[in-house]
Parts: C-alpha cells; structure tokens; sequence
C-alpha cells in the first residue's frame, strides 16, 4: 500500500520537446483548449497552470496572452458591468473573470497575489507545511 503513497518525478517535456509547451498556444494570443478551437479566457488559467506546473510557463507568450486577455475578454469601457468573458466580445461572467484573474497571478500581474497553481489558492493562503495546523 505504501508504494502506492510514492510520487514520482515528472519528466520535464518541455526540455525534451518545445512544441509538448507550445502546442496549446497561438500567435493571436490565449490558449486553446483542443487543436482548432477559438482561444477561451479560461483556458488561459487550465493550459497555464499546467504548464506552470511542469515548470514551461515562461515559454509561452505571456505578452501576448495577457493581450488577448485584457484588450479582447475584458469588458469595462462602455459597458454597464465589467469583468471577462469567455470569448472576446462576450459577456462577462464571474467563472472567467476567476480564471483570467488566477492567468494574471500566474504571470506575476502588478497588484495581484501570486498564486499557487497546484492547489488553485493565493501562495499566501497555504498552511506552513512544516507545522500542525
């Protein structure tokens, strides 16, 4: 049963392969969920946190993605209500708002806790691990 409690190390696919970081990006910025579907806010927080995880984040285009994320899924200007949508021209919804918000923490965005991406949580909101709770 205890071998079974044993983690071990993941490979590091990134420095084997750079498309393994790369393939869930395109050039007009976010991230894409599967091959052929439009960039979504969200995945911008499922793909980046998986990539932040394995330790690639930094080799995606984080300019551009934060591009995509606050000139196209960010509504404000104009509107009645503000926050981020799905989709660039939709309508904002507290879902995407989170998961743009967790993307900037990941980038390290001015004014915005960094974020532990393993666990979803502010860093600062983790238990010291080395003592009882």
């Amino acid at each position: 049963m205890n071998a079974l409690l044993k983690f071990h190390p993941l490979p590091a696919p990134c420095q084997e392969s750079p498309c393994t970081c790369t393939r869930y990006f395109r050039q007009k910025g976010g991230y894409e969920g599967r091959t052929g579907k439009e960039p979504d806010s969200c995945y911008s927080f499922w793909v980046g946190a998986s990539l932040h995880i394995l330790q690639c984040f930094q080799d995606t285009d984080i300019q551009s993605t934060a591009a995509h994320l606050l000139l196209k899924c960010q509504s404000g200007a104009g509107r009645r209500c503000g926050g981020f949508s799905k989709l660039p021209g939709g309508f904002p919804d507290l879902v995407h708002a989170f998961y743009s918000l967790c993307w900037m923490s990941l980038a390290g965005y001015p004014g915005l806790n960094h974020m532990d991406a393993a666990v979803g949580v502010c860093a600062d909101r983790l238990l010291d691990r080395d003592h009882d709770p």
